[in-house]
């Protein structure tokens, strides 16, 4: 069971790390960024929930001899990989569901939506909790993921309670998020996927490296993109004098704004 759970989680993820990357180079709203992105989404729930359960099916041993998996050496590292599991359903999610109301936020403001964001900050303050009381040797790691679950977390919440006449806020929600899949994913891929190559090269302090340089690349650059894009859109949405009169009464009921994004 183990095994058929471990090779359906590299097979999907090595899919979806594929299919991130066809979404930021397709048209954007084309069939295929949609068909691509539908499908890295699925791939991203399905190396979630096996990821976890494979770490659970792991972890069952030592709890049925009655260890106490806390003074496990690794289980700082167990709960590492259950917190960036736990960011990339909580991502999925949100990025989906986000394109999917748009600037209609009922649809968001629900149960659910709430409780995500605020899992999404507490996983966090957990791996900061652990990462100062558990293994040292992992603690600059723990640190440097950690402000993924908060960033994510407070951006939900911001966008629920925040009117904003931002034009195409929720475009930019979804960029952020799915930027956010793909630091996920890159760390996994770096981590994992090339371990012979890293750990043969990557020695003592620079071991750390595949983990942290997603997300000290991945960071930035969704900083950068959300200004790109605010002020890509502001400048298309800006009306000219001679419509000024006409344009603007429609946008206050409509609530909407012209997208010249892939003109």
């Amino acid at each position: 069971m183990t095994e058929v759970l471990r090779w359906t989680h590299i097979i999907t993820g090595m899919l979806g790390l594929v299919l991130f990357w066809i979404p930021v180079f397709a048209r954007k709203g084309s069939p295929l960024h949609r068909i691509a992105g539908r499908g890295f989404l699925w791939c991203t729930y399905i190396v979630s929930v096996s990821a976890v359960t494979v770490l659970a099916l792991r972890l069952s041993e030592p709890i049925s001899r009655g260890v106490d998996i806390t003074t496990l050496k690794l289980f700082p590292f167990f709960v590492m990989l259950v917190y960036l599991a736990v960011m990339l359903v909580i991502g999925a999610w949100y990025s989906r569901h986000v394109l999917q109301y748009k600037a209609d936020l009922t649809g968001l403001r629900k149960p659910l939506g709430w409780a995500l964001a605020i899992v999404s900050i507490l996983a966090s303050v957990v791996l900061v909790i652990i990462a100062l009381n558990g293994n040292p040797a992992l603690r600059v790691l723990l640190l440097a993921l950690s402000p993924l679950g908060i960033l994510g977390g407070v951006g939900m919440i911001r966008h629920f309670l925040v009117p904003t006449r931002e034009p195409k806020a929720w475009m930019i929600q979804h960029l952020n998020n799915a930027l956010g899949l793909g630091i996920g994913y890159h760390t996994a891929f770096f981590v994992f996927g090339m371990r012979s190559f890293t750990e043969q090269w990557l020695t003592g302090f620079w071991g750390i490296l595949p983990w942290v340089l997603p997300a000290l690349i991945g960071i930035p650059m969704i900083s950068w993109v959300t200004r790109r894009y605010r002020n890509r859109f502001k400048v298309a949405n800006a009306p000219s004098l001679s419509t000024l009169s006409i344009r603007e009464p429609a946008m206050e009921t409509a609530g909407e704004y012209p997208y010249t994004e892939n003109r």
